[in-house]
């Protein structure tokens, strides 16, 4: 049975009572308001954003707990729910005969997920260099296709234009279609500058997940775009230790807080100050924020690491809700540990300015750029002679 949140703080009791004795049933309650907590994953130390409740839903709190201690104890009844962290549910429910059992949905690898798209797509439709390469597949539908929907009119598309062209689907069908957009929706017009503004950004992240990386692998792909999600994506290499790894260093916060910084310092350096997005890095600093407060408030870390006195000065986490003084604390070192990685950022990007330079050329002629392109762009880069800097338009 699947309660859908309009429902969910009213019909209790009408679908209680619509559950036959002794049938087992598995009772989905969609995610909403009835759950209280707090909104988004409450794991960084800084202080929770509130819980959107109300009367109803704080009555259906209390119906269901009851429901579940008393009412449905004899019959084979399960409830569930998703949620993407446990404080998004609210304390009364999260103990026996509550929601008393937590299922963590593991990450599935890109491989797996480009295997799935094939055959779900038609295998048969595509040509063999792009069968062969599942872990590429599946990375450019992970990043691309952020729900089902999305996916099934990738699909369609792809359909269509193996039907129309009648010849195998390459590479450059699913990024075109997957990037440029489906069926679904037009992407909106861009200037020429706009979109050396998108690659500036892109070409920063790239280059900071690239070179500064453990293994220094190349991304995936990183491709500029303008939808109403992102303006592009980078995609680490699926072979590299930051898609692999399971347990993340202290390095490895380091890094990616770094690569996340990167897009709005390459802006930052190539366009000045006064032409950067505004709103363009809000979802990478967000990003960079929650990480650098997990750092600093959940696990102990310092921003500091020159000495074992400097290691060990912050070694009370937060237990529960974050005191004021807890909050505030945290909330310091986060701004200042982000600027001092912004500064080594930009430094860093300004002695690779030229590599820098090339990735947003590339990438406003050709729209998306592959790991091999990226890696041919730091050869010609490095090799003696003149240096010829491509001139181009929207893609």
């Amino acid at each position: 049975m699947v309660v859908e949140p309009e429902d969910v703080v009213s019909g209790l009791e009408s679908w209680l009572e619509s559950s036959q004795a002794g049938t087992p049933t598995l009772v989905y309650l969609a995610p909403g308001r009835w759950s209280g907590g707090t909104s988004g994953d409450d794991d960084t130390g800084l202080p929770p954003e509130p819980a959107h409740d109300d009367d109803a839903a704080s009555g259906f709190r209390k119906a269901l707990r009851h429901a579940l201690k008393n009412g449905i104890k004899d019959r084979p009844v399960v409830v569930l729910t998703t949620i993407a962290s446990p404080q998004q549910l609210d304390f009364s429910l999260r103990h026996q005969h509550g929601f008393d059992r937590r299922i963590k949905w593991p990450k599935v690898d890109d491989a797996v997920i480009g295997s799935l798209f094939l055959e779900e797509t038609g295998k048969s439709l595509f040509d063999a260099s792009v069968q062969s390469q599942p872990n590429l597949i599946g990375a450019v539908v992970r990043n691309e296709c952020d729900s089902w929907r999305s996916r099934s009119l990738l699909q369609q598309a792809l359909r269509r234009r193996a039907w129309r062209e009648q010849c195998p689907l390459q590479l450059a069908d699913l990024l075109d279609i997957a990037i440029w957009g489906t069926v679904e929706e037009d992407a909106k017009p861009q200037t020429d500058t706009e979109w050396r503004a998108h690659a500036a950004h892109e070409a920063g992240h790239a280059i900071v997940m690239w070179l500064t990386s453990r293994d220094a692998d190349a991304p995936a792909y990183c491709s500029v775009s303008y939808r109403d999600r992102y303006f592009g994506v980078v995609v680490p290499s699926y072979e590299s230790h930051e898609s692999l790894a399971n347990d993340m260093s202290c390095a490895d916060a380091v890094h990616r807080i770094r690569a996340l910084l990167a897009g709005r310092a390459a802006e930052y350096l190539l366009l000045g100050a006064d032409r950067i997005s505004a709103g363009g890095a809000s979802q990478d600093l967000k990003e960079a924020t929650r990480l650098a407060g997990s750092m600093f408030g959940k696990w102990g870390l310092s921003p500091d690491s020159t000495s074992p006195t400097a290691v060990a000065s912050n070694l009370a986490v937060i237990v529960g809700e974050p005191t004021q003084t807890e909050s505030a604390h945290v909330e310091g070192l986060v701004r200042s540990f982000l600027q001092d990685h912004f500064l080594h950022v930009l430094e860093f990007l300004k002695s690779h300015r030229a590599l820098l330079e090339r990735i947003v050329d590339a990438l406003v002629r050709k729209g998306v750029l592959f790991q091999s392109d990226l890696e041919a762009l730091a050869i010609e880069e490095s090799a003696p002679g003149p240096k010829l800097v491509a001139v181009g338009g929207r893609p």
